[in-house]
């Protein structure tokens, strides 16, 4: 069972930027703020690991990568509506 927890833990540790991305998204329907929070989670995880010189799992890059590359994709539309709607 503790190898278990301890396994669980790694992944929520691990995912934890898009966890927040998510998480907030959710909450206040607000892709920037979930974008931007997400970002600084998944920055300061990875800083921090760099300066105790302690490698960064593979799952770790996903997940920032996920962060910065699906966020402002979502935004996308939204703008592209935005502009061409007052144009027609």
């Amino acid at each position: 069972m503790r190898d278990f927890l301890n396994a669980g833990k790694l992944l929520l540790l691990d995912l934890a930027s898009t966890i927040m991305f998510v998480a907030v998204f959710l909450l206040t329907h607000d892709t920037s703020l979930s974008i931007g929070l997400g970002m600084t989670l998944g920055l300061a995880q990875i800083g921090t690991q760099l300066v105790r010189r302690k490698p960064i799992d593979m799952m770790e890059w996903l997940s920032l990568f996920l962060v910065i590359a699906a966020g402002p994709r979502r935004c996308l539309p939204t703008i592209h509506a935005t502009c061409c709607s007052s144009q027609a």
